[in-house]
């Protein structure tokens, strides 16, 4: 996220790593929840390596951002395990074919599985799917998800209106409706002001349920335009598993990483 304070967001990185990656963990975003699945994978050293090596990445774009494809792909090729996740992202050949885990699809897809009498509904999809080798890649994700049971998308009127009572509430926000499917939240910012833009999913959209933009401008600073918190690690800001049951606590987890975006471009 171009404006952010580099050194801020460095050692966020490496805080995040030492401490499990709790504000990318309670993300209900599937990119986020793919990216901690393998981040558990690694050691402890390794997780405060990966975060370096991501800021490593950065930093290597700020000072050249007129890199060629053949630098770039030295550059990835130079960060192991930037490229171990990253890799296909920036034209490097898979190493494994992907396989089926339910931990990373979108929890209306999943619903709509589920509900699909032609395949037998989820057993019968089930039979049909290769799934990976690690047992937790048959049920989803745990941190949002507790069990099929729970696989009931948030009602969008409900969504949209928990995630407007939260952004008044906390940041005295006011909102805008520049077009039929966005609400813009407009707040102050210690020396100047950032604004949120809070894209949902048209009617019939059958993976996301809303993604959003951070934007801010702050004195002294550069502005930050169109960025979020899961750009700091290189994921989309797309979040697509929000249940009936767990859209309170994603709600509140939203505005803990409104409060972090501010903080890193904050002076």
């Amino acid at each position: 996220m171009q404006g952010l304070d580099r050194s801020k967001a460095r050692a966020h990185r490496s805080d995040q790593a030492q401490h499990g990656f709790p504000l990318l963990r309670g993300c209900p975003n599937t990119d986020a929840i793919g990216l901690t699945i393998y981040l558990d994978r690694l050691n402890a050293a390794d997780r405060l390596s990966f975060a370096a090596q991501l800021s490593d990445l950065d930093d290597a774009q700020v000072s050249n951002p007129a890199m060629t494809l053949d630098e770039r792909t030295a550059l990835i090729r130079g960060l192991p395990l930037v490229a171990a996740h990253f890799g296909k992202h920036f034209g490097l050949p898979l190493t494994v074919a992907p396989k089926f885990d339910i931990r990373v699809i979108p929890v209306k897809v999943l619903a709509g599985v589920m509900k699909d009498e032609l395949v037998g509904g989820f057993d019968g999809w089930s039979k049909l799917a290769q799934f990976a080798d690690d047992p937790a890649a048959r049920l989803p994700s745990v941190t949002h998800i507790a069990s099929l049971d729970e696989v009931v998308p948030v009602a969008p009127r409900r969504l949209r209106t928990l995630i407007d009572k939260a952004m008044k509430q906390r940041f005295g926000a006011t909102s805008a409706r520049p077009e039929a499917d966005t609400v813009q939240y407009t707040a102050p910012l210690t020396g100047g002001g950032f604004k949120v833009d809070v894209r949902y999913a048209p009617a019939g959209r059958i993976r996301q349920q809303f993604d959003y933009h951070f934007s801010a401008t702050v004195q002294g600073r550069p502005p930050v335009l169109m960025g979020s918190y899961e750009t700091l690690w290189r994921i989309v800001s797309r979040w697509d598993c929000i249940t009936e049951v767990n859209a309170d606590r994603g709600v509140a987890h939203f505005v803990r990483v409104i409060e972090t975006c501010m903080d890193l471009v904050s002076s």
